[in-house]
């Protein structure tokens, strides 16, 4: 049977409506109202609207995360100091990192599931860390198992501490993209316009912001997320980590073979340079950051050591010796390519910062397809030194010859500028001079402090704290650090003070043991095992 609910007469509900119209109007007003929502995309900037590419994010007070580009969001705040979604105040200190994490299509991902992260993914972060995971990873690893430790770094958190980035089964706490658009008539649409014809000064201020909210973000992750009461008598003191190699020191051949020499029966591995066991591809993935500044300009560039480790830290080194200061480039070739990094200005110069040519590197899938790529420049196959070139334009024919280690990632202006230079065979008539150059994110410091916190947080898993020594049943915990005798102490103490002023008389126990069961009489012929 039909169970239609049409009335044959006006209801109330009709007559008023949503809106104070009939129900045959108020519906499509209704559904043009929704149709006005539209829903920011995680992967964008909140203030630019356009794809991020160093991602942080503000948290409501309803764990809701919004999203801006960090290059972005610290000029708006030195100028505004407030969100630019909300218009509420806004500190820098409030912003958290994020870390995004992709597959090989470059594909934004859940890096335990690889689940590949789209507009109906429910996305969430932890805030200690920045990781960002599928919801449900976290509900599943950590929720379900009560183990609230960072999934890709051990690091504990609580469950305050995870923010939602995108929930797309709640559409009022995303991102309005409507409202945001309003909200910046009259700020970033400024911000736009003034970022092209900014002055050198303005540049360099920018800068200098970016950097100091880098620190802070640096010095917050470095700090300690909770401090455990320590009631261990002695303190757990963990000895330097060292890099061995896999071949010994050589000193028991040398003593067995030179009399002048002690004996020496040991056979102790030899301990590793910086360079021999930091500079090695697939090891250091976290990208750099730095600004060429020139006389046309800034050039804002990005640093990928991931494929090119020994490239990308003779880069940084040499930069912050100050190399790099007052050198011009010295070849420019509209179309092709700018070339520097040579002190003598004439092409033949230059020196690495290991002292001697070190090796082309041409792992990955990195290629000179696009403009404004960051290159070695070589006289040969493994004769890199201090040269570099920018590409005008896509020269992919110098894929696997030279090493790939960057690219420019702003102001392509200056770049514009750079290739309009008159340069007759080659050397430009207007000296190209690189004023400074800055480094702003060192991988290879970021990689190192992420590792000492990586061992602080092994010594700190060691020490036992309050939880440590009662289960949640309130029994004494077996831990290797405190004795027998005294988890026996704590536990008597504490059965003596549960109902010591109760008076109960000694009640007999009886013997409820159960009888022994009789001997059942088998019959039958069984398996014929007696037979």
């Amino acid at each position: 049977m039909g169970k239609n609910t049409d009335k044959l007469y006006v209801t109330q509900s009709e007559s008023s409506g949503v809106l104070g119209k009939h129900s045959s109007s108020s519906g499509i007003a209704t559904k043009k109202t929704a149709s006005k929502y539209r829903k920011l995309p995680f992967y964008y900037c909140a203030l630019t609207l356009q794809p991020w590419e160093h991602p942080v994010c503000h948290v409501d007070e309803q764990g809701q995360a919004t999203l801006f580009d960090l290059l972005a969001i610290v000029p708006w705040l030195a100028k505004k100091g407030s969100n630019p979604a909300t218009g509420k105040p806004l500190d820098a200190k409030s912003l958290v990192k994020l870390n995004f994490s992709k597959n090989d299509e470059d594909d934004f991902c859940d890096p335990v599931t690889m689940k590949v992260f789209n507009d109906h993914t429910h996305i969430a972060a932890v805030k200690t860390t920045g990781n960002v995971y599928a919801y449900e990873t976290i509900e599943t690893l950590n929720y379900k198992t009560k183990s609230y430790k960072d999934l890709l770094t051990d690091e504990p958190f609580t469950k305050a501490d995870v923010i939602i980035i995108q929930d797309p089964h709640s559409l009022g706490a995303q991102m309005d993209l409507t409202a945001v658009q309003q909200s910046q008539v009259e700020g970033s649409s400024k911000l736009k316009q003034s970022a092209v014809g900014e002055s050198a000064s303005q540049r360099e201020k920018k800068v200098e912001e970016a950097k100091l909210a880098l620190q802070r973000f640096r010095t917050q992750a470095e700090q300690p997320t909770k401090a455990a009461k320590v009631t261990a008598t002695a303190p757990i003191v963990s000895k330097p980590e060292t890099r061995l190699a896999n071949y010994s020191t050589g000193m028991t051949a040398a003593a067995f073979t030179n009399s002048g020499m002690s004996v020496s029966t040991a056979v102790d591995r030899a301990e590793l340079a910086e360079a021999d066991w930091l500079l090695k591809p697939r090891k250091v993935k976290i990208k750099g950051l730095g600004v060429i500044r020139t006389n046309f300009g800034s050039l804002d560039i990005e640093l990928d050591p991931e494929f090119a480790p020994k490239a990308v830290y003779n880069f940084v080194k040499l930069a912050k010796q100050g190399y790099y200061d007052g050198v011009s480039f010295h070849r420019n070739i509209p179309g092709f390519m700018v070339q520097g990094g040579d002190p003598t200005g004439r092409g033949t110069g230059g020196t690495s910062i290991f002292g001697k040519e070190f090796e082309t590197e041409t792992l990955g899938t990195a290629s000179h397809s696009e403009r404004g790529r960051l290159s070695m420049a070589n006289k040969g196959p493994n004769t890199n030194s201090s040269q570099f070139f920018i590409t005008y334009e896509p020269c992919t024919h110098l894929d696997k010859k030279h090493t790939l280690f960057g690219r420019v990632i702003g102001h392509f202006e200056t770049l514009d500028l750079l290739e309009r230079v008159p340069s007759p065979n080659g050397k430009p008539q207007d000296s190209i001079i690189m004023e400074t150059v800055e480094i702003l994110v060192d991988p290879f410091e970021e990689y190192l402090a992420k590792e000492k916190r990586k061992a602080e947080w092994a010594a700190q898993k060691k020490q036992v704290t309050e939880d440590d020594l009662q289960t949640w049943t309130n029994k004494p915990a077996q831990s290797s650090h405190v004795s027998a005798a005294a988890l026996k102490q704590r536990t008597d103490k504490a059965d003596s003070q549960v109902g010591k002023y109760m008076k109960i008389d000694a009640v007999e126990v009886a013997d409820d043991a159960a009888p022994p069961a009789k001997k059942v009489k088998r019959s039958g012929f069984g398996n014929f095992s007696g037979w």
